[in-house]
């Protein structure tokens, strides 16, 4: 990681262009900036950071003009020339703004500042943008812009009320990051995935997202639900929440991923199982249990025992490819089990493409919100935000 560095500490730029320090470290911990800044124009002003990187060492960091460097302790600098992480040389903490360009990283613009940190001998580069901005990539990044508007409505609510409540849980918590830019989180990939038609409709739904009983929900979605969407208890544990509760969904059969059919072999089945468990024997056989049309539980007999395991686990045993969704049934064919389902994901919340044809039917995206989590108000982020500082209050 690049040292901290002083008003006058000594740089230089090398031939390649690449911008260097020459200086002792000053402190050794990530310790968060704090609040301060978090608080942009309007509801999705407010501030997320994003980790869009946790790497070793050798990435880059530039832009067209010089950018502005900040520290934890006032101090600041200008770089004029890309700035290498390097995770072999100091620890410290800094925050990277850009002087009227976006900011790269490796190459790709992103919106807002970069932090960099380190954690567990890793560097944590750290995007810190509004929730605004963070939309504008990750709707486009989640659903394609070339969907009917509302479908992208409701799909800019469901990832707003995401984003907020990874944020309402998170408040008053010491954290380096709010979300990730995976589907671990939602997918965030910067200004390159962004188009006019998603930019819209962010704007468009600015600062409303889902709430029940006045909190955020867990806005889940998926691609394809194949018919019927599931509760969530049935899929994670300590999952039981009212508003994701099953739902009929007749709109998404225009899906490449509605029905499918996977060919599993003995071995890769074995191979999968042993992966998560080396003690398993020969597997003799496999029963599924079922809730609304899907697997919720397998157990798997072979010459040692049974192993019992949620239906979601199995599934994330194998490849994303392989078991799409978890409605579907089995058989065996030879030495190999044939699986035919429906649909593609979790099945827990909002269908896209179920979204898409009901926007193709001429559904509000309001009505497709109230379709598939059930109960839920639209709100203002800024009614939550005042409900949580008063039971912050009550609580002291």
């Amino acid at each position: 990681m690049i040292a901290p560095l002083m008003q006058e500490a000594f740089h230089r730029t090398t031939s390649a262009g690449v911008w260097c320090v020459l200086m002792c470290v000053l402190w050794v911990s990530c310790v968060p900036y704090g609040m301060s800044g978090r608080q942009g124009r309007g509801a999705d002003g407010i501030i997320v950071r994003v980790m869009i990187d946790k790497t070793s060492g050798g990435s880059v960091i530039d832009s067209e003009r010089p950018m502005r460097i900040m520290y934890p302790n006032g101090m600041t600098a200008t770089a004029v020339g890309p700035i290498v992480l390097d995770a072999t040389s100091t620890v410290g903490k800094m925050l990277v703004e850009p002087g009227g360009r976006p900011l790269r990283y490796n190459g790709a613009p992103y919106r807002g500042s970069i932090e960099i940190c380190q954690s567990e001998g890793k560097i944590l580069v750290i995007n810190r943008v509004t929730v605004r901005e963070y939309l504008m990539s990750v709707v486009p990044g989640e659903i394609p812009s070339k969907w009917g508007r509302e479908a992208l409505k409701a799909q800019a609510v469901a990832a707003r009320t995401y984003c907020y409540t990874h944020l309402y849980h998170a408040a008053g918590r010491r954290t380096l990051y709010d979300l990730s830019s995976t589907t671990d989180s939602q997918v965030y990939r910067g200004m390159n995935v962004e188009t006019p038609e998603t930019t819209e409709a962010v704007a468009a739904t600015d600062g409303e997202i889902l709430t029940y009983g006045d909190r955020p929900i867990v806005a889940y979605f998926h691609s394809t639900c194949g018919g019927k969407t599931s509760d969530a208890k049935f899929v994670w544990e300590h999952s039981d929440l009212p508003y994701l509760r099953s739902v009929e969904c007749s709109y998404c059969a225009a899906s490449p991923k509605f029905a499918w059919q996977t060919r599993l072999s003995r071995e890769e089945v074995r191979s999968a199982f042993t992966r998560r468990y080396p003690t398993i024997s020969s597997i003799k056989g496999i029963t599924l249990k079922k809730k609304h049309g899907r697997v919720v539980a397998v157990s798997v007999r072979h010459s040692r025992g049974t192993i019992v395991l949620r239906g979601n686990e199995f599934r994330l045993l194998f490849q994303p490819d392989r078991i799409k969704s978890l409605m579907f049934s089995s058989r065996v064919s030879g030495r190999d089990l044939i699986i035919t389902g429906y649909g593609w994901g979790h099945g827990v919340g909002m269908c896209q493409w179920g979204a898409k044809g009901m926007a193709d039917r001429g559904f509000s995206y309001r009505e497709i919100l109230a379709h598939y989590y059930s109960g839920v108000s639209l709100s203002g982020a800024k009614t939550i935000q005042v409900a949580h500082s008063r039971e912050r209050v009550k609580r002291r």
